[in-house]
């Protein structure tokens, strides 16, 4: 016998408080399912939802989904006037804001070995990203300095000729 609804709709709100007269809402996501919740993920075998937020006209949802069940979210931004989804714009992100202008995208990037969010980035729609911040994935070793920036740098990141060079300058003194 067949279900007369055989959807499920998935509604989470977000509001400054709990007064409805009084407060504002702030985020509305909505996703319908089917009761093996299928519906998002048609064809495939997992699909997970990660971060998600719309932009502050409205006009846009920026999300990011994960379809290996490894964590590894995928950033699209879809245009909720159009329908449109954009082609995937970034890999494993892990956090997004939009500008208050609805012109910019902030979000966060994990390293693909350690799953460590490291960098920050802001990428204007249609645009290239540009990183805000990168925190080292290590300690800095002691006696390393970045010559440009005069700061600390991974030893992870510094040539082998450098190090090479290092030593003889130890040995040779």
């Amino acid at each position: 016998m067949p279900l007369v609804n055989e959807r499920l709709v998935w509604i989470d709100c977000e509001m400054t408080g709990l007064d409805l007269s009084a407060d504002a809402l702030i985020e509305v996501a909505a996703l319908v399912t089917d009761f093996d919740l299928n519906v998002l993920g048609a064809g495939r075998a997992f699909v997970g939802l990660g971060a998600y937020a719309p932009s502050d006209d409205g006009n846009r949802l920026a999300y990011t989904i994960d379809t290996t069940g490894y964590r590894q979210y995928v950033l699209y931004v879809k245009d909720l006037k159009t329908g449109a989804v954009s082609a995937p714009m970034a890999v494993r992100v892990d956090g997004v804001a939009w500008s208050t202008d609805g012109s910019t995208l902030m979000y966060a990037q994990e390293d693909s070995v350690t799953k460590r969010t490291y960098l920050a980035l802001r990428q204007k729609l249609g645009g290239r990203a540009e990183v805000v911040f990168e925190e080292m994935p290590c300690q800095p070793c002691h006696g390393y300095y970045c010559e440009k920036f005069a700061q600390p740098e991974c030893i992870l990141r510094v040539p082998v000729t450098r190090v090479t060079a290092a030593i003889d300058r130890v040995l040779l003194s």
